[in-house]
């Protein structure tokens, strides 16, 4: 970390911070991506947080709804709930 952060022309702290980021969840990297994301969930938010390795326990910390696709048996196009 200290090489990069010497290379960059930062501190350490800031690419420890940044480096977390490798592991968010792929449900809030996609909602970032698409400008779904919570309003308060912010890069300052992100990187002041402990985030949890768990992908479910950072979708929990940042209140992401869970949805998932009802199989309508009935012919009729699949309707999301939560």
């Amino acid at each position: 970390i200290s090489i990069i952060a010497r290379k960059e022309r930062v501190t350490e702290a800031y690419i420890r911070t940044r480096a977390q980021l490798a592991f968010l969840a792929p449900a809030i990297q996609t909602a970032i991506q698409e400008g779904t994301q919570p309003g308060d969930l912010t890069l300052e938010r992100l990187v002041r947080s402990q985030l949890p390795l768990d992908w479910q326990a950072q979708e929990q910390m940042f209140r992401f709804a869970k949805t998932c696709l009802r199989i309508d048996l009935s012919g009729q196009p699949g309707k999301r709930s939560r």
